[in-house]
């Protein structure tokens, strides 16, 4: 949050005309190292339900191809399942970060906020 509203009170960018223009206010920053708490894990959400660390999905990514070996070097039938297995795991993972960084403006809606009325339906915006 502190690198957005950074970025979006930056007058070289040229947001805060646009907000003036839009809501007679611009944007500040209100972030900072006095009423922020820093980041000391790398999840803060609950332990249980937490996205894969880059080194964990690069580890689940290397068994899966060491299973295609495997299973090919024992001679047995299976190799083409654990090959396909293999590749969809990459495949989804490859859709769903492409899906996260391009998310259709459908999925992303501009609502009003209760608690700031003045900005009319620019108040909150959900993401689906």
């Amino acid at each position: 949050m502190r690198a957005f509203t950074s970025y979006i009170s930056n007058p070289d960018y040229g947001w805060d005309r646009v907000c003036e223009e839009f809501f007679d206010s611009h944007p500040a920053q209100v972030f900072f190292a006095w009423n922020t708490a820093p980041h000391v894990q790398e999840y803060d959400g609950r332990p249980a339900k937490r996205p894969y660390m880059r080194e964990e999905l690069q580890a689940l990514l290397d068994h899966a191809d060491a299973e295609v070996e495997r299973v090919s070097n024992a001679g047995t039938k299976g190799w083409q399942a654990a090959y396909r297995d293999a590749t969809m795991m990459k495949v989804a993972y490859g859709l769903r970060t492409a899906v996260q960084r391009v998310a259709a403006p459908a999925d992303r809606r501009l609502r009003g906020n209760p608690h700031a009325r003045e900005f009319g339906k620019f108040g909150v915006c959900k993401v689906r």
